[in-house]
């Protein structure tokens, strides 16, 4: 039986109204299309017996983490998706990270994957103008549907083997190409897709 292309579904949230009110259509949609309840990293102080957890276990597999000192909560939650995509690699299924308010209306944001060959990192709209020569971001992409199997992930984003806090704190004041790397910054001037860019560009095995 030929491999599906993408197994699991990553995204995140904080207890901004504005993310948790997408992830009931977001669960619905992605489930509807591809048979994938999404995995749900959530940054918060609560427990799992809280009210407001059970309610977000209806729409996917939730992982709690708690906030930390230095970090604003939704850069957090940003890049937590990028922390759980690269957890146990051993398992080695295809996984894509996507925006929990961008809501796919047809399959063939799935199907598309096909296209794809066998054990890549799949960026998503690289060619999107917004990143393209002699813009501040190029070589940059969209973080929604990046997609690759467990062990590049892990070799991009988690190489050292770091826990989750080891790891966050090793992106604090963490300036290489542009600046925005750097996840002790505000919301709206972080960039987790430069973060990830760096990390890309340091992938010792890149393609």
């Amino acid at each position: 039986k030929k491999k599906k292309k993408v197994e699991k579904i990553i995204t995140t949230v904080n207890e901004n109204e504005t993310y948790l009110n997408f992830l009931p259509l977001m669960s619905a949609a992605w489930q509807s299309i591809a048979g994938l309840k999404p995995v749900v990293g959530f940054v918060t102080d609560r427990d799992e017996d809280d009210p407001l957890i059970r309610k977000v276990q209806q729409y996917g597999e939730v992982h709690l983490f708690e906030p930390l000192y230095g970090i604003n909560q939704g850069v957090q939650a940003k890049v937590t998706r990028m922390f759980l995509a690269s957890q146990a690699a051993e398992e080695n299924e295809n996984r894509m990270i996507v925006d929990v308010d961008m809501i796919p209306l047809s399959s063939e944001v799935i199907k598309v994957f096909d296209e794809a060959p066998e054990d890549k990192f799949v960026k998503w709209g690289h060619d999107h103008r917004a990143f393209a020569p002699g813009t501040p971001d190029h070589g940059k992409w969209p973080m929604d549907r990046t997609t690759a199997p467990a062990k590049i992930f892990k070799e991009i984003i988690n190489p050292d083997n770091l826990d989750y806090e080891e790891l966050l704190k090793s992106w604090m004041n963490f300036r290489v190409i542009d600046g925005r790397e750097d996840i002790t910054l505000p919301f709206d001037v972080f960039s987790d897709e430069s973060l990830l860019r760096t990390l890309y560009e340091r992938w010792k095995d890149k393609p």
